[in-house]
């Protein structure tokens, strides 16, 4: 296994930055089992974590977003500011690249798996969507913590 971290460019050096995107873009030369990538937090990030998904290399990261539903608009938001990609070219890709979406919040100051959701791959109203698989049964206990399968008819998939 190989570790690959991004760095800042050093004050005063001439030694460039190594960002997030250039270390996906090294891992994806070293053809890789897996990518492991932390928090995407740009665009640049996002698009090159996004065709190294869609090359079919299996991989995950992170990302801040309020919902699955959420992530999507988040991802294209990134990827249109930072290299100027259009919201339904950066839709397609993220429906094209991503299987699931697991959702993680803090609750009762544990950090809980709360949604666990399959991205269908076709857009619907020209936007990605996903069914929910799993949720986290918030009235359990915190000690005994419970995950609940979501019917297709909870889901909408009827």
């Amino acid at each position: 296994m190989q570790t690959i971290e991004a760095r800042f460019a050093p004050p005063g050096s001439e030694v460039p930055s190594f960002t997030l995107a250039d270390g996906v873009n090294l891992a994806m030369r070293m053809s890789p089992d897996y990518l492991i990538v932390g928090e995407v937090r740009d665009g640049f990030a996002a698009e090159a974590m996004m065709s190294a998904l869609q090359s079919g290399h299996a991989g995950c990261c992170t990302l801040h977003a309020r919902s699955p539903g959420h992530a999507f608009e988040r991802i294209a938001n990134l990827m249109g500011i930072a290299k100027q990609v259009p919201v339904r070219d950066a839709y397609i890709a993220t429906a094209e690249s991503i299987d699931f979406i697991v959702q993680i919040r803090i609750i009762q100051e544990v950090r809980r798996v709360t949604e666990i959701a399959r991205v269908e791959k076709e857009l619907r109203d020209g936007r990605p969507w996903c069914t929910p698989v799993f949720r986290f049964d918030e009235s359990s206990p915190v000690d005994a913590p419970r995950w609940e399968r979501v019917s297709a008819a909870e889901a909408g998939q009827e």
